[in-house]
C-alpha cells in the first residue's frame, strides 16, 4: 500500500478545495435556493427539526447550526441563512474530506473517492436542501472505513458507527446504500478478530438494516414518497445529462488508474475518459433545477464506488501496488474536483446577483405582488415558485416589507397575505 499511498498535500488540497467552496456558496446564503428558505421558516418559527420521519436524523444534523441560532436568540435571518448553509454545504464538504483523507492508502482508491465526491457535490450543492447533500458523503465515509486494510482503530469505530447511525434515517436512497453496507458490514464482523472492530461492524450492520427499514417506509409516506419518486423519473430521463456523463468518464479513468488491462489499453482508457469529463464539464449548467434533477441519479456513482470498494476489499486487492506510476492517476481526479467547482462557483454570482433584486424587489412592494411583475426575467435565479413567499420573509429589512409570491405551484404552505403571521417580526435580513 505504501507505493501507491497519496500524498497528504494532493489530498488536503482536495479536502481544502470543497470546504472553501461551500464557505463561499454558504455566504451567499445558497442554502435558501429552492426549499431552503421555507426550511428556514419552519425552523424560525418551531425552532425544532423540520422534517419527515424518515429523515429525520439526517436533517437534525444538517439544521443543528441553524437551530442553534434560533435557540440563541439571532433575529438576523442573514446570519440564520449562513449557519443554515453551514449545516446544509459546509458540513457535507468536511464529511467528504474525511472520506477522500481516509482513501488515500491507495491512488485508484482516491481517484474513485475523490471522483465521487466531485460528481455529487459539484451537481447537487445548488439544491443542498435536498438530505441526498448529506446521505451520500455519509454513505462513502462508512465505505471508505469498511474499506480499510487494516483493523479498526477507536476513532474508526467513532465514525463507522456515527454516520450509520445518522444514515438510518437520512434519505430513501437508503434502500439500495443501506442493503450494500449491511451486507459489507456484516461480512466484515466474521472476518475480524478484533472485538471492537467485530463489535462495531455488527453495528454497523444493524443499523443499515433499520435504514433500509426506514427507506421502504419512506417510499410509501405521502410525503417524502412522491419526492423519492420524482428522482426516480429525473434518473431514467438522464437529467441531467452531464451527471451520467461524469459517472461514465470517472469509471472509466478509474478503470484506466488500475492494473486490470495492458499499458496501452490504460492510457487509452485514461486519455477517453479525460475527455468526457472536460466534455461533460463544459456543458454542465449550474442551477437550482439542474442540482434538483441530479438529487436522484447522484446515488449511482456513490452505489457503483460501494460496489467498487467492496470487491476491493472481499478480494484484498491493492490495485495501486500493480498499476503504472503515473502523476495523472492522481491529477485527474483533483482537476476534476477543482473545475467542477470553480464552474459553480462561477454560477453563485448570477445566483447573488438573482438575490440582490430579489431583496430589492420585497423592501420596494407594498402588499403581496406576483413575480412576474417584480422580477425581470433574467434576474429569477432564486425564484422557486411555491417557495417565494418563504423568501421573502427571510430577504426582507422590515416586517412591514412586501411579499411576492408565484401563482404557479398547484400547493403553497400559507396563502401570501398571511406570511407575515408565519414568523415574529424581528426576523429580518439587517445585511
Amino acid at each position: 500500500m505504501t507505493e501507491g499511498r497519496v500524498p497528504l498535500s494532493v489530498a488536503s488540497a482536495v479536502c481544502m478545495s470543497l470546504v472553501v467552496a461551500a464557505f463561499a456558496m454558504a455566504s451567499q446564503s445558497l442554502a435558501l435556493a429552492g426549499d431552503g428558505s421555507f426550511y428556514l421558516v419552519e425552523i424560525i418559527a418551531n425552532g425544532d427539526v423540520f422534517s419527515t420521519d424518515e429523515r429525520y436524523l439526517g436533517n437534525a444534523l444538517r439544521q443543528a447550526p441553524a437551530l442553534l441560532g434560533v435557540h440563541a436568540g439571532v433575529t438576523s435571518t442573514y446570519v440564520l441563512s449562513l449557519l443554515q448553509g453551514i449545516g446544509q454545504l459546509v458540513l457535507p464538504a468536511l464529511v467528504w474530506s474525511l472520506a477522500i483523507l481516509f482513501s488515500r492508502a491507495d491512488r485508484v482508491v482516491f481517484a474513485a473517492v475523490a471522483g465521487t465526491a466531485g460528481i455529487c457535490a459539484g451537481t447537487t450543492w445548488f439544491f443542498s436542501v435536498s438530505e441526498t447533500v448529506i446521505a451520500m458523503p455519509l454513505t462513502t465515509l462508512v465505505a471508505v472505513l469498511l474499506w480499510q486494510p487494516r483493523s479498526w482503530a477507536w476513532h474508526h469505530v467513532a465514525l463507522a458507527v456515527g454516520a450509520a447511525l445518522v444514515l438510518v434515517a437520512s434519505y430513501e436512497t437508503s434502500i439500495a446504500t443501506g442493503a450494500i453496507l449491511a451486507a459489507w458490514a456484516g461480512m466484515r464482523a466474521l472476518r475480524s478478530t478484533v472485538p471492537r472492530e467485530t463489535l462495531a461492524s455488527a453495528l454497523v450492520a444493524a443499523l443499515a438494516v433499520l435504514s433500509v427499514q426506514a427507506g421502504v417506509h419512506g417510499f410509501g409516506n405521502v410525503t417524502s414518497g412522491a419526492h423519492s419518486r420524482s428522482f426516480l423519473y429525473f434518473i431514467v430521463t438522464l437529467e441531467p445529462w452531464p451527471l451520467y456523463a461524469f459517472i461514465a468518464g470517472m469509471a472509466v479513468v478509474v478503470a484506466g488508474a488500475g492494473p486490470w488491462f495492458q499499458r496501452e489499453l490504460r492510457r487509452a482508457l485514461l486519455a477517453s475518459g479525460t475527455v468526457v469529463l472536460v466534455v461533460a464539464l463544459a456543458s454542465l449548467d449550474i442551477s437550482t433545477y439542474s442540482a434538483f434533477a441530479a438529487r436522484g441519479g447522484v446515488v449511482i456513482p456513490v452505489v457503483l464506488l460501494q460496489l467498487f470498494l467492496w470487491w476491493l476489499w472481499a478480494t484484498r486487492r491493492a490495485p495501486s501496488a500493480q498499476a503504472e506510476r503515473s502523476g495523472w492517476l492522481v491529477a485527474i481526479p483533483v482537476l476534476f474536483v477543482v473545475g467542477i467547482l470553480t464552474v459553480n462557483l462561477w454560477a453563485m454570482r448570477e445566483w447573488s446577483r438573482s438575490l440582490a433584486g430579489f431583496r430589492s424587489a420585497v423592501d420596494t412592494a407594498h402588499g403581496v405582488v406576483l413575480a412576474k411583475n417584480v422580477i425581470p426575467v433574467g434576474r429569477r435565479d432564486v425564484v422557486w415558485n411555491w417557495t417565494t413567499p418563504s423568501l421573502s420573509l427571510i430577504v426582507r429589512r422590515r416586517p412591514d416589507s412586501g411579499v411576492i409570491f408565484d401563482p404557479s405551484p398547484g400547493y403553497l404552505p400559507f396563502p401570501p397575505e398571511q406570511a407575515r403571521t408565519q414568523i415574529r417580526d424581528e426576523y429580518v435580513w439587517d445585511r
